[in-house]
């Protein structure tokens, strides 16, 4: 087989027979339980993406990802590992896309330098509670940062690296009215803190490139501090499912005047007439009923 073709491995058993020669291996759904196939690699050097997903890993052998230095993406969701120490396959400084999601996954170890090329990683639907402090500290091109779906109640130490332009933290226990530590990251664009426990917005700060902004599914009443004039190029906010009760405390949302959606749906807002001005500039508004009808 050409070494520049895809190797697609989907038996329910794997052998040790095989003699794995490939840029692009997939060993999915073998019911791996170990990392040990990766010593079939014939040339290790020359593997860019590895897939080792919808297995049974309980942990990561460092020998075996001693030769693969030149690995971009590695792909290990879908398994069930119940921590994560970046120097098991420390040997691979080109990674740049590391998805972990859907593990057992409590503790992630401190970064270091490890993945200085790191830009995407997938931690989503695992059971982290805390991370360590300045954990992304040294990987100064992370740019998609997926931490959906666990258990985490701060946000301070993800937001490490300026460079950061997508945050994914739906679905966790974060309750906090002060958002200081996003200050840190200019050129964040979309972030979702969609299902969490907020339940006010006190403190926030200069946002100038977010545009998609996820707030549904909390106990809001408001907007808060999150004005146009700290995030004046949003176009895109979600605070359906959330305890709206006043329209005074959601007028401020009329002066985004970049806005083109605004889900409202699942609030019990009463007075819808202060909208009219976002209707006029063509904004697509999602609620209960028609009041423009």
């Amino acid at each position: 087989m050409n070494r520049f073709h895809y190797l697609i491995l989907m038996l329910s058993i794997l052998t040790h027979c095989y003699i794995i020669k490939s840029r692009v291996v997939t060993l999915v759904d073998n019911n791996l339980k170990t990392s040990e196939l990766l010593e079939q690699l014939k040339n290790p050097s020359d593997v860019t993406k590895l897939d080792l997903s919808h297995n049974q890993l309980a942990k990561i052998d460092p020998e075996h990802f001693e030769e693969l230095i030149n690995l971009v993406e590695l792909d290990l969701s879908h398994n069930s590992l119940t921590s994560f120490d970046p120097k098991f396959v420390q040997q691979c400084k080109k990674l740049k896309r590391l998805d972990l999601s859907y593990n057992k996954i409590e503790t992630i170890k401190k970064f270091k330098s490890f993945f200085p090329k790191i830009a995407i990683l997938n931690c989503s639907h695992n059971k982290i509670r805390s991370l360590k402090t300045e954990l992304f500290q040294s990987c100064k091109k992370l740019k998609d940062v997926d931490f959906s779906h666990n258990q985490l109640s701060s946000l301070k130490e993800i937001i490490s690296t300026p460079k950061i332009r997508y945050l994914d933290l739906a679905h966790n226990n974060i309750a906090l009215s002060d958002f200081t530590e996003l200050e840190q990251a200019k050129k964040l664009a979309k972030l979702n803190l969609s299902h969490n426990q907020l339940n006010e917005i006190e403190i926030w700060p200069s946002l100038v490139r977010l545009r998609y902004l996820d707030l549904s599914h909390n106990q809001l009443s408001s907007l808060g501090a999150c004005t146009a004039t700290k995030s004046p190029e949003v176009i895109w906010i979600d605070i359906s499912e959330n305890n709206c009760i006043s329209s005074d405390l959601l007028e401020p949302v009329t002066e985004f005047k970049s806005l083109v959606h605004l889900n409202l749906y699942g609030n019990n807002i009463i007075e819808y007439k202060f909208l009219k001005p976002l209707k006029k500039r063509g904004c697509e508004i999602l609620m209960n009923k028609n009041y423009f009808q």
